[in-house]
This record gives C-alpha cells, structure tokens and sequence, in this order.
C-alpha cells in the first residue's frame, strides 16, 4: 500500500469462498464507500424508515456469509430452470446476484467494502443461470 503521510493503515488479509467465487477481504480503518450508482440514483437520499419495504431481487443468487451482506433480513425461494435444473437462491457462482444485493443492502458501518442503501429487507430467488 502506498503510504499517505499522517494515515494509519492495518492491513489483514482474509480470503474466503463461496461456491466458485473467491472473495478477498482487505480490512482497513477507512470509511466505507458510498457506490458511485447509488449516488448517480440519489438513492442516499432516502429515508428507509421503521417499517421497510422488502424488495425481491431476481438475478444468480446470493452468497449468504457474505462479510459486508446481512443474514437475518434475507429470505429467499429456491426455482428452477426451463430445462428442470435446480437452483438454489442462497448460492452464487457468478456474484451478480450478490453484487446487486449489495447496492440494496450492504451492511453500513461495519469497516468492510461499501454500504448500501440501507437496512432494507431481501427476498432472493434465482431467475438467472451461473453463466448470465
């Protein structure tokens, strides 16, 4: 890491699977980021409030363990393909299922990766397969 004079930085390295995707964590005492399309959205300008909508992603799954991704407000329904293959909602080989679930719902305040764009509550299913 290149230093910035006046900056403290830790750096641990923590690198986990899920499924066929590898995460790489690099903890530093940083602030998150706000994603750049959540702001292009003025998404950081809602107020999620005390009784929160919950928004159902269609997409390649969810990587459920996730670091910066909630567990307890996810809920999910396993489908099925057109040629009959299974697929499991809490499973994502491609990430972009996950990726979008991250703009929602990234965890704030955690000192990993971004937050999203709030505590906003899941329901994922699979409506794409791993090589969309």
């Amino acid at each position: 890491l290149e230093m910035i004079e006046g900056l403290e930085v830790e750096t641990d390295y923590r690198l986990e699977s899920f499924g066929s995707i590898e995460y790489s964590h690099h903890h530093r005492k940083l602030p998150e980021r706000v994603p750049w399309g959540i702001q292009m959205i003025q998404a950081d300008q809602l107020e999620v409030g005390p009784f929160p909508v919950k928004v159902c992603i269609v997409d390649t799954g969810y990587a459920v363990g996730h670091p910066d991704l909630p567990t307890e407000t996810v809920t999910g329904s396993n489908a099925s393909s057109t040629s009959g293959e299974f697929w499991q909602w809490d499973l994502d080989f491609n990430g972009h299922g996950t990726h979008i679930a991250g703009i929602l719902a990234a965890t704030s305040n955690n000192s990993v990766g971004v937050r999203g764009v709030g505590a906003i509550p899941l329901h994922i299913t699979r409506g794409l397969d791993d090589n969309s």
